[in-house]
């Protein structure tokens, strides 16, 4: 058992090595007056004097509109006067009034969204006493009753780039899911155990059906469906300990 734990490290360590941002690509319309939530990220903390916590690396597309609307990146957390939307009472603010709700903003600057490249926008998290859950959201701050073509929705394509540093090759997990891998690697070993039981036992089961007994022949199709179950158990087990180390090489 030693050794197979071993070659399971050694293989998680590659995947790990070259571990930079968890990275979420997408694409929304942002309406006038509108919030659009693109993403979301709970940082861990950083008691030191820096308090750095971690990074986020935004990059917005979007077409050159005909009149150039005034909008925002957005950046929340989850402490209670931060963001307090969706509701009509965020959608009747004014943009200077959500601004005040949000830890950090950054104007959308048309000429660059509308080139290959994007605009780039860097966000550094600074937090000392506790892990927050951190939002990023799009606003635009024109009212909804623009006429004509200038009212239609602008189609925006972002990508973002998030990392906790603290946590070593583990920086593209949230820290909701820091410990996963940790999760499943015992899981899939207590797994592996039901499921040598299960096959002995199994054994035993057809050895008695094939001596014409009753309760034998009676056990030994449920036997077949419990055993297939655990192998299933298993196997998702074990995709998800590979796909573990593989989201924390690149996201």
């Amino acid at each position: 058992m030693a050794r197979p734990l071993r070659l399971l490290g050694a293989a998680a360590a590659l995947f790990l090595h070259s571990a930079h941002a968890m990275t979420t690509r997408g694409a929304v319309e942002l309406t006038p007056n509108g919030t659009v939530f693109i993403v979301k990220f709970a940082f861990t903390f950083n008691p030191t004097e820096n308090f750095r916590a971690g990074w986020m690396n935004l990059t917005v597309r979007a077409p050159m509109t005909g009149r150039l609307r005034r909008a925002q990146m957005m950046l929340f957390d989850d402490e209670a006067d931060s963001y307090t939307g969706p509701s009509d009472g965020w959608a009747a603010l004014s943009c200077e009034d959500r601004r005040r709700h949000g830890k950090q903003f950054t104007s959308i600057d048309w000429y660059q969204t509308s080139r290959p490249e994007g605009q780039h926008i860097l966000y550094q998290i600074r937090q000392k006493v506790r892990p927050r859950w951190w939002y990023v959201a799009l606003m635009d701050c024109e009212p909804a009753d623009i006429p004509g073509q200038e009212n239609a929705p602008i189609p925006i394509q972002f990508e973002a780039r998030l990392s906790n540093p603290g946590y070593g090759a583990f920086s593209e997990f949230s820290t909701d899911r820091r410990w996963t891998f940790h999760l499943f690697v015992p899981l899939a070993v207590a797994y592996g155990a039901l499921v040598a039981a299960q096959l002995r036992s199994s054994r035993t089961v057809a050895r008695r059906a094939s001596d014409d007994s009753a309760s034998g022949k009676a056990a030994h199709p449920f036997m077949r469906i419990l055993s297939l179950g655990v192998l299933l158990g298993l196997a998702e087990t074990l995709l998800s300990v590979g796909h573990t180390p593989r989201y924390a090489s690149d996201g």
